[in-house]
């Protein structure tokens, strides 16, 4: 009985001759008919990359453009004063009972320099057996000379400086503070005005600046 090679159908006496064979001449293990040639790469035509780039910006403008303003109603060539909404809306600054804002006065009266209350004992301002003065929406306490925003306050418009002053029975207009009014209160042969500024920021309308938290303004009447 003969013994044919699986690989090459050589013929042998024994299998294991046969065996011993297959080992020493075909030990790779690959088919006769199995081809070596690597495969073809696959090729990406150059716009492909161009597109994907050209979709990926796209798609990150429409993403990050910043939003356009909303229009007012009453038009951006309105003063934000002037809206016929803007005293009566609801408060902007959140409705948090826990609100407690302080913001800090001073003052430069005919060339010298006065505190919160320096300008309150001139005014002839007594803190009562409480210690504050004003109403709880907007306060002072005494040894404190800064204004206390608390409650929250309803409307912008009972948190204005001219209301802060009218509750502590203090004179103040765009004219002037106490007696120092109009063009001739420091008297001094020179032209006076009252000037108020929040920061760097010269304030065209004391009498409706909202007060904030954090605001510091220099109220200067020379």
């Amino acid at each position: 009985m003969s013994h044919k090679c699986n690989s090459c159908e050589k013929e042998f006496d024994t299998y294991e001759s046969m065996k011993q064979h297959a080992e020493a001449a075909h030990s790779s293990g690959q088919p006769a008919t199995q081809s070596s040639q690597p495969r073809a790469a696959i090729k990406i035509p150059w716009y492909v990359p161009v597109l994907i780039v050209i979709i990926i910006a796209i798609a990150a403008f429409v993403i990050l453009r910043p939003s356009a303003p909303q229009q007012t109603t009453t038009g951006p060539s309105v003063p934000i004063g002037e809206q016929a909404d803007y005293w009566t809306a609801p408060f902007p600054f959140g409705n948090d009972p826990r609100l407690h804002w302080h913001a800090y006065p001073s003052f430069k009266i005919c060339g010298e320099d006065k505190t919160m209350l320096q300008v309150m004992a001139m005014a002839g301002v007594r803190f009562g057996p409480s210690g504050m003065v004003g109403p709880e929406t907007l306060h002072v306490h005494e040894g404190e000379p800064w204004f206390h925003i608390e409650s929250p306050p309803p409307t912008r418009k009972s948190i204005t400086l001219a209301n802060a002053f009218k509750g502590l029975n203090i004179k103040f207009s765009n004219n002037g503070i106490l007696k120092y009014q109009g063009t001739s209160g420091c008297n001094d042969n020179k032209t006076n005005s009252l000037k108020v500024s929040v920061g760097s920021e010269q304030v065209e309308d004391p009498e409706n600046l909202v007060l904030q938290g954090g605001q510091k303004i220099l109220i200067d009447y020379s």
